[in-house]
């Protein structure tokens, strides 16, 4: 009997994490681009101190313009509320949100970017990915 309970325990510690890989992995699916070439951006941010929950306008400002988002080739620009309340909170759960605003930019396949800088976004798309990992060096020996 207690080899039984000890192989059941067992399993279930196995299974859980890869269960939840999967959840992971389809999530980001569904957030992914639906064409090669195009990019979806996800803010996500805490509108805990936020007064009437509105958006901070310094979140978007780079992206206002929609003429700025099509030459970037983003189709999707969606906000998420780190709010235990909402439906896309399982969002904040994938990615183990620790600051925000976080930016998320995706491609068709999977996750390219995570930052909580808005401007590292077109650097990204733009190819500029040499600033990126000095900014990175420089944080990690912080």
């Amino acid at each position: 009997m207690k080899r039984w309970v000890l192989l059941l325990l067992l399993i279930i510690f196995v299974c859980i994490p890869i269960v939840y890989e999967q959840d992971g992995a389809e999530l980001i699916q569904e957030m992914a681009a639906e064409e090669i070439g195009y990019y979806h951006v996800y803010v996500f941010w805490d509108n805990e101190d936020a007064e009437e929950s509105s958006l901070p306008e310094s979140l978007l400002r780079p992206f206002d313009s929609e003429t700025f988002r099509q030459s970037l080739h983003i189709a999707r620009l969606q906000l998420v509320q780190l709010n235990h309340d909402d439906p896309n909170y399982r969002y904040a759960k994938v990615f183990e949100m620790k600051r925000t605003p976080t930016y998320v930019l995706l491609d068709h396949q999977k996750v390219l970017l995570e930052t909580t800088e808005i401007e590292d976004i077109p650097r990204y798309i733009h190819g500029d990915t040499t600033w990126l990992s000095l900014k990175r060096e420089v944080k990690s020996a912080r």
